[in-house]
């Protein structure tokens, strides 16, 4: 026999209710109210139209989260931008902040369109002054330093991580797994590899982004 309360279920069921709040209405279990109308026509009509709602309303959901980002995202991006403004006056004058910026705009990876603070070269001694750009003046502490070897094959992968740390001194957790490129170079000309450095920070690169634009017009005298 059916609960005295299954005429009020079916009645809240027709109104188009979900069985949750019935549930939270009358007490009566999910898996009762499944029993009782899983198999009508109408009730599984009302689960397509709940279920409809339920995207639809998600999607909205989520789209005004991806707004709220977004906007979110370039508040915060501007707060780094005027940092960077008022902190550029306190280092023009440093030549390890101008030498940092020089090397980045020739070497760096100067896509703004992300995180990543990055700059590959095969002079040791350019890697070795941004590193102390990084650590002296933007204050980034070392472990956060990551370096890629990209070798050629025939490169021997212990020799040159030592050559680099000759001049780096940096420790096995700051390397990645070595890359390594196709092919023999015949001539030698690069004989230890390439060494990539990076720093995933936002901040910085937007930093760096500004100090550089900013740089140029200090040299030039003019927008660039």
């Amino acid at each position: 026999m059916k609960r005295d309360d299954f005429d009020k279920a079916a009645l809240l069921r027709k109104q188009g209710l979900s069985y949750k709040s019935i549930n939270e209405k009358l007490g009566v279990p999910k898996s009762t109210l499944s029993n009782w109308f899983s198999d009508e026509d109408w009730s599984n009509k009302i689960k397509n139209k709940l279920t409809d709602k339920r995207r639809i309303t998600s999607s909205l959901q989520a789209k005004k989260m991806a707004e709220q980002n977004k906007i979110n995202f370039a508040e915060k991006v501007r707060h780094f931008r005027e940092r960077a403004r008022q902190e550029y006056a306190l280092h023009k004058d440093s030549n390890l902040f101008q030498a940092g910026l020089m090397i980045y705009l020739g070497e760096g990876d100067n896509k703004f369109d992300h995180s990543l603070v990055r700059l590959s070269n095969i002079n040791p001694k350019i890697i070795l002054i941004f590193m102390q750009f990084l650590s002296q003046v933007c204050n980034v502490e070392i472990i956060k330093i990551k370096a890629t070897m990209i070798l050629y094959k025939d490169l021997n992968e212990n020799i040159c991580k030592t050559y680099w740390n000759q001049f780096l001194n940096l420790s096995p957790e700051n390397f990645y797994k070595t890359q390594y490129i196709i092919g023999r170079h015949k001539k030698r000309r690069i004989s230890y590899g390439i060494c990539n450095i990076s720093v995933s920070d936002r901040e910085l690169k937007e930093k760096i982004y500004v100090w550089t634009e900013l740089l140029s017009e200090q040299l030039t005298g003019r927008r660039v």
